[in-house]
């Protein structure tokens, strides 16, 4: 009786040892998975965007453009490219509102319209 008692416990003890290995290899799979994902992630972030080739510089082209003007970040983006510049970014707003607030000095911000100091 008590060897039946013992055996079944064991038994038991195998199908819960079993069970806790499947649920660490669906686990394992999962975080492999997660990570392999990310990694690709990566990899397609990394790849370099190819630079714009401009004559003159960004902050050329907007003091030009805002001389004598006073223009929002669409309204500036659409002078300069309308004056041949080329922006490598995706968001071609979001490099001129850095380069304007980063040169305070050289530019002037009335409630979002900007202008050559």
């Amino acid at each position: 009786m008590r060897t039946i008692l013992i055996q079944s416990q064991l038994q038991e003890r195998r199908r819960e040892r079993i069970q806790e290995e499947k649920r660490i290899a669906k686990k394992a799979k999962k975080a492999a998975k997660k990570a392999a994902k990310k990694a690709a992630k990566k990899a397609v972030k990394k790849a370099a965007a190819k630079k714009a080739k401009n004559k003159r510089s960004l902050k050329e082209v907007v003091l030009e453009v805002t001389k004598g003007k006073a223009l929002n970040a669409a309204e500036i983006v659409n002078a300069a490219e309308k004056t041949g510049h080329k922006f490598s970014g995706k968001n071609p707003k979001n490099t001129l509102r850095v380069m304007l607030y980063s040169n305070r000095k050289l530019f002037k911000n009335n409630k979002g319209k900007f202008t050559a100091a």
